[in-house]
């Protein structure tokens, strides 16, 4: 999925949310404000999804 206009993201790998940036391994990869809610919308369905 595309988090910003330079980042697109497996979100499955996503490990954790901070503020704008997500966090993937040693990475932080920031979410554009347009895309923010979206983004984090399909992080929660793709997590309840899984467990």
């Amino acid at each position: 999925m595309q988090v910003h206009r330079s980042f697109i993201v497996n979100l499955s790998y996503v490990q954790a949310i901070e503020g704008n940036l997500l966090i993937i391994g040693e990475h932080k990869i920031p979410v554009s404000r347009p895309l923010r809610e979206e983004v984090y919308k399909s992080i929660v369905n793709n997590q309840l999804i899984q467990r």
